[in-house]
């Protein structure tokens, strides 16, 4: 588990919780759980529901720069980023 994982639980269990810290936290643990590999990872759902909850701890909050770091932070939630080929790019309208 990491010291983030730690971090969440133990801000969880506090009477008074400041959102922004939870926001943060989620974030980082989203991000870190995408892109390296950790003994438990989330499946898409679970990684989905605690960006939600970052989402709306970050809008309680009412930290603008914070909501958009959240939301920034989707783009390593989506399973299909991958390298195009040279073919691929030239079939792609989007590219």
């Amino acid at each position: 588990m990491s010291n983030i994982q730690n971090a969440l639980d133990l801000w969880r269990t506090l009477s008074e919780r400041q959102p922004l810290t939870g926001a943060r936290l989620i974030r980082k643990l989203v991000i870190l759980n995408t892109r390296w590999l950790f003994e438990t990872t989330y499946t898409q759902e679970e990684a989905e529901a605690l960006w939600q909850e970052a989402v709306q701890l970050a809008e309680q909050a009412g930290n603008e720069d914070e909501l958009r770091w959240v939301r920034a932070a989707y783009i390593f939630m989506v399973e299909d980023l991958r390298a195009l080929s040279v073919e691929e790019m030239r079939q792609s309208e989007k590219v």
